[in-house]
């Protein structure tokens, strides 16, 4: 009998299970506890590399509060992209803190957004200035 491999769809799966980990707040750590293993089989499976059985993905999705359907990318129309987003680094805080802000701060830190990330079109004085609102903005 072949060994199981890892396939595509394990990998989607442990992508998503670490955009909702972060999306929650949670470590590995913790989520290792509350499932009983070691926060290296959290990032094993978060890296696809160890497939995730039916019930440890019932009890992941009564933790996050998400349907099991979310593990499987049911009604993400297109948000497979945008869940590739959430692995860069601090993407989660980022947006949590985002939907933390009144509307117009979050129009406001959208429009500094966009504007940095044509960093290419910037002047040098815009540069300066957008680094000095990061610095006034830190805590």
């Amino acid at each position: 009998m072949m060994p199981k491999r890892v396939t595509e769809a394990d990998r989607a799966v442990g992508a998503r299970l670490h955009a909702l980990r972060k999306a929650r707040g949670l470590t590995q750590t913790a989520l290792a506890e509350v499932l009983g293993v070691s926060f290296q089989q959290v990032q094993k499976y978060e890296r696809g590399a160890n497939r995730i059985g039916a019930g440890r993905i019932r009890t992941l999705a009564a933790l996050l509060e998400v349907p099991v359907g979310a593990f499987y990318g049911e009604g993400e129309e297109g948000g497979g992209e945008l869940l590739q987003l959430l692995h860069i680094p601090h993407a989660a805080e980022l947006l949590q803190a985002y939907g933390a802000m009144p509307a117009v701060m979050r129009t406001a830190l959208l429009n500094i957004a966009r504007g940095l990330s044509q960093t290419d079109r910037l002047s040098a004085a815009d540069a300066e200035a957008a680094g000095d609102l990061a610095q006034q903005a830190a805590p």
